[in-house]
């Protein structure tokens, strides 16, 4: 089977995937413990079943033990070259800590989500820069080595786990994945460590090592909280693997796990849309995007499902949205020409095609994550549901252009114009932009 590689699309998807998975949380800082006492049922527990009474009602609570963690400062142990970038990530504690007081108080509960959200990812950050809690210390067991009673504090894997994720906040992916092998080699059963490698293979295109990496971590912790992630990013690699079935379920148990998780709806609903189960595609990209409503892939992937089924209105709105969003993607930019080249806004088209291309060439060929692909290749879907739109072979007669093939380009413009001999202006136009 010939390989699928999604590259800018895929990466800028598991921007999000890269963070830990904590199943099991431990801390070697006091202040650190007590406030993930009460952050890890609320992350768990209340926030999967949308029970954001329960959320306002500890607020003050998790409130008063962020206030501790902020009157700590920069705690002792922690590594010298690490203090600047500590500071910072108190800085976004501190702002992210008054937002969820406010919104607790007195937001609703999509602004109490979005704030508590950012309570718990700076939060993360934190820990992640903590040093290692020792082999000695209660969390962890006892360990003496003979007659020696002193604490162990050579590296541990949960240190290499902490040092791993540092690294990839710094971009460092080749050093994080050292570290999290040598946290695997420490601790073979340590499941956080396997999804991390997992994501980091999955982006490097190696799908079958970040599968075994997925499997594993799922055959220690199959029900954990905070696994769905896992089975959506098993998903992911099934459905890149040609296994659709099994992604569907993978999709499936993520959101059976937790219903409130936006990015498996929308995984799901790319099955859907695979399989021309339009009405449920839609149904789960509305779902997705209710949870998550400053997400811009949804807006573009039921974009293209719109677009597919000559809704172009909608299409149109979609990836006006998803631009909004993220108005550096050059695959929603080639998507939304489409649409426009086949409203009759040739300039609008073009000025997305040029803007697309400039921001990743790539972009002109690359792969949706709907069906798989590529601008042509939706062009030729929708032809043959509209085997008389003249505008659709202008449109599909330019990506041709683009890409050098001449003839074929020539081919679909003559077709156009047998269609609909008035369109010749525009297809001038098209071919003096892209000549």
């Amino acid at each position: 089977m010939k390989q699928i590689i999604l590259p800018a699309i895929l990466i800028s998807a598991l921007i999000l995937l890269l963070s830990p998975v904590a199943w099991a949380e431990h801390f070697s800082v006091k202040e650190y413990e007590e406030f993930h006492d009460v952050l890890h049922p609320l992350e768990h527990e209340a926030l999967p079943k949308g029970d954001f009474k329960t959320i306002r009602e500890q607020s003050a609570e998790l409130a008063r033990r962020g206030d501790a963690i902020l009157k700590l400062g920069v705690p002792t142990g922690v590594k010298k070259e690490h203090t600047d970038d500590f500071k910072e990530n108190l800085k976004k504690f501190a702002a992210a800590l008054t937002s969820f007081r406010q919104d607790a108080s007195a937001g609703t509960d999509a602004q109490l989500k979005e704030s508590y959200s950012a309570v718990h990812d700076t939060f993360e950050m934190l820990a992640a820069l903590l040093p290692p809690v020792k082999r000695g210390s209660a969390s962890m067991g006892h360990f003496r080595a003979g007659n020696n009673s002193q604490e162990q504090t050579e590296p541990t894997a949960k240190g290499y786990l902490n040092s791993g994720l540092i690294r990839l906040q710094q971009g460092d992916n080749e050093g994080a994945f050292r570290d999290l092998n040598k946290a695997i080699e420490l601790n073979p059963r340590f499941p956080e460590a396997y999804y991390l490698r997992g994501n980091i293979q999955l982006i490097k295109g190696d799908y079958d090592s970040a599968l075994a990496d997925y499997n594993k971590a799922l055959e220690l912790v199959p029900n954990a909280p905070g696994v769905e992630q896992v089975y959506n990013n098993r998903g992911i690699i099934r459905r890149i693997k040609g296994d659709r079935e099994g992604a569907f379920a993978d999709f499936n148990k993520a959101v059976s796990l937790n219903p409130q998780y936006a990015e498996a709806y929308q995984g799901r609903a790319n099955i859907k849309a695979g399989k021309g189960d339009i009405e449920g595609a839609i149904s789960d990209y509305n779902k997705s995007i209710e949870l998550n409503p400053n997400h811009p892939a949804p807006y573009t992937d039921r974009g293209i499902t719109y677009l597919q089924e000559g809704n172009l209105e909608k299409a149109s709105t979609d990836f006006d949205k998803a631009l909004k969003l993220n108005p550096d993607s050059a695959h929603t930019y080639i998507s939304r020409s489409i649409a426009r080249g086949l409203r009759g806004n040739i300039n609008g088209a073009i000025a997305d095609i040029k803007k697309g291309y400039s921001l990743n060439p790539a972009s002109i060929e690359e792969q949706g994550r709907v069906n798989f692909s590529t601008p042509v290749g939706r062009l030729k879907e929708f032809i043959s549901k509209n085997p008389t739109n003249a505008r659709a072979y202008a449109m599909s007669g330019v990506f041709r252009l683009i890409k050098g093939n001449g003839p074929e380009a020539e081919s679909d413009f003559r077709k156009s114009l047998q269609l609909d001999p008035s369109l010749k202006p525009e297809i001038e136009r098209l071919r003096e932009a892209f000549k």
